[in-house]
């Protein structure tokens, strides 16, 4: 896992986890009106089950992501980050300058108090990923990066 999917994932989990349970919600409760459309016209599973099973184990590797993430902010982020990373996900798209004034810091420091945040969760991941928790995928599948399936937000 890189800096730049880490930094993607910190910055982004707040809409990351609503558009994970949104998906999921679609696909175990969207299949009722297509039921009565007429069953399986394209190729693929004509179990609607399997078809639900199939895409939701398309998102397992996303699900594994943001719980470690999860897991990082419930255990190691530090008590003085949690207004930074409040504020981060709250300005994000503002920009760094916006997030250092609402805090009353420089930006450099700002800046690098994310920094020292997404080392930490990087750190996190490699290390909990190795010791086989929950979140690790089997064979370590997300080590070197998950595949280019991140939600277009």
């Amino acid at each position: 896992m890189n800096k730049g999917q880490v930094n993607y994932l910190l910055l982004n989990y707040p809409a990351l986890t609503e558009w994970l349970e949104n998906s999921r919600e679609d696909i175990l409760h969207g299949y009722r009106q297509t039921a009565f459309a007429g069953g399986n016209r394209g190729s693929g599973h004509s179990d609607p089950t399997a078809r639900k099973a199939e895409h939701l184990l398309e998102f397992q590797h996303v699900e594994g992501l943001l719980s470690g993430v999860g897991g990082w902010i419930d255990t190691e982020l530090e008590t003085y980050d949690r207004p930074v990373l409040i504020e981060f996900w709250r300005l994000r798209h503002l920009g760094l300058y916006w997030v250092a004034r609402n805090l009353n810091m420089e930006p450099w420091r700002c800046k690098a108090r994310w920094d020292m945040m997404t080392n930490s969760l990087m750190n996190y991941l490699r290390k909990n990923q190795s010791a086989g928790h929950a979140f690790a995928l089997p064979g370590g599948a997300f080590v070197d990066g998950p595949p280019n399936t991140y939600p277009a937000l």
